[in-house]
């Protein structure tokens, strides 16, 4: 009778996995093809390997880019060439130039998707022109309230985005060195209590600078579709402009990880190559515990739930699907049963 209760129970627990990897494949599955919407966003996993602390991540970051470099090149001003008047040099060529190429390309999207004409496409590249020029005198100009902190406490101060970026930059380098040499530097994590406090300022000034460069692309954009706005909707409904595209290897692995768990959810549902799947969830796993691992050095992941150390829930599931990849529970309930009686016929016939 025990004997049976633990079957029984062993392929539960194969089948709520199952179900578990089921159901995360779909709704990714689902985000992704409901499109980005005001109460959807499409899913990535850009933001996993992004903030990710394990060594996965840092190998993904090497070959799409490192989020805080990324936007420090979306917000540095291109400073004046030597030899230039700085009254006389045209501010929209000192546009960052991450960001000059990004609103260079959403132009060649925007002029695709309306069909724009050559004196279209000429009203259009001078109102981008117009809005790079604004975009730098804002960033350079313009002193917005921030806040700032002391040991005091917290104070507004008026600084210009650019003041602004270059205190991010600052605070990013401090933040680098308490991964780097000072993290061993006495043989133990003498940046241990520092290091969330600093990530945190790190990313609080991060979110305030993209909201800067969001905004102002939002206007990028208004300012396009009234540019032509009389002109295309003349002829045709205004539609939007593809999407900007994902790094390469940030869509494959997308690909890969929602049909991934779709297959290997449906396959320990029914109980079909029990084993091979549960050894493929187990991978999985493992691959995204080396992603965001649960370790007491390093930051928590984003939007991690509860609180972990080095056992996290994904390592309790994967250590259960490594168990279930060494017992045939397809075969005690499963499309597995079908298979063996099957084979087991047929060498009995011949």
């Amino acid at each position: 009778m025990r004997e049976r209760m633990a079957l029984v129970f062993l392929v539960l627990l194969r089948i709520v996995i199952g179900w578990h990897f089921f159901f995360e494949g779909y709704q990714k599955i689902s985000s992704v093809n409901r499109g980005p919407t005001e109460t959807n966003r499409p899913w990535t996993s850009e933001s996993f390997f992004r903030e990710g602390t394990g060594p996965i991540a840092a190998l993904v970051r090497s070959q799409i880019g490192d989020t805080d470099d990324l936007v420090l090149a979306r917000l540095d001003i291109r400073p004046v060439p030597a030899g230039e008047d700085p009254t006389k040099y045209a501010d929209y060529k000192r546009m960052p130039a991450a960001l000059d190429k990004e609103w260079d390309q959403y132009l060649d999207r925007f002029a695709r998707a309306h069909g724009l004409g050559p004196a279209e496409q000429e009203v259009a590249a001078k109102t981008l022109q117009q809005q790079k020029e604004k975009l730098v005198k804002a960033f350079t100009t313009v002193k917005k309230d921030y806040k700032r902190n002391y040991p005091s406490g917290t104070l507004d101060v008026q600084l210009t985005v650019a003041e602004r970026t270059a205190e991010y930059r600052k605070k990013l380098a401090e933040y680098r060195t308490t991964q780097g040499d000072k993290l061993f530097a006495m043989g133990k994590d003498v940046e241990k209590s520092r290091r969330p406090a600093l990530r945190g300022e790190v990313m609080s000034l991060r979110a305030e600078l993209i909201k800067e460069i969001d905004a102002q692309t939002s206007e990028m954009k208004k300012a396009l579709d009234d540019s032509v706005k009389q002109t295309v909707s003349a002829r045709q409904t205004m539609t939007l402009p593809d999407a900007q595209e994902k790094p390469k290897l940030i869509a494959w692995i997308d690909w890969t990880t929602r049909w991934g768990l779709i297959v290997i959810g449906v396959c320990l549902l029914l109980g079909l190559f029990s084993r091979s799947a549960s050894f493929a969830g187990a991978l999985f796993l493992l691959m995204t515990i080396l992603t965001a691992p649960s370790l007491p050095w390093l930051p928590a992941p984003p939007q991690s739930e509860g609180n972990y150390v080095f056992v996290s829930k994904n390592v309790i599931e994967m250590v259960a699907l490594f168990m279930l990849a060494f017992m045939p529970t397809g075969k005690w309930f499963g499309i597995d049963a079908l298979i063996s009686s099957f084979f087991k016929r047929n060498d009995q016939d011949a």
